[in-house]
């Protein structure tokens, strides 16, 4: 986006001033000090050119993107019950790859 576009969009930006601060700040259950009210004109001032920005992006044609979990399911195998010997077999494989083992599981060193 050139800075021209930037520029337009920043002074398009609402000024709030500190009574309408004060009431977000109300609104959004945050106790606010006099001193961080005048902080955050500019910061919100920030924050809604960014909305402005993004509300400026044109979307027509573009599909949307609901979930993630909606794509994978494209490329995943079916879910289906595996015999024991496969459990077993795949453990066997993972285990293998463990430094150290304990009754089957993997020995890590303490955290804390």
């Amino acid at each position: 986006m050139g800075a021209s576009v930037n520029q337009d969009l920043k002074s398009t930006t609402l000024q709030l001033g500190t009574e309408r601060i004060s009431k977000l700040a109300l609104m959004s259950r945050l106790k606010l000090e006099d001193h961080e009210i005048e902080s955050f004109g500019p910061q919100i001032d920030s924050i809604l050119g960014h909305v402005a920005e993004l509300q400026s992006v044109v979307v027509e044609g573009v599909e949307p993107f609901l979930s993630p979990v909606s794509k994978m399911a494209e490329g995943t195998r079916e879910d289906r019950p595996r015999s024991n010997e496969a459990l077993r077999e795949g453990a066997r494989k993972v285990g293998a790859c463990a430094p150290q083992q304990l009754e089957g599981a993997f020995v890590v060193p303490p955290v804390l």
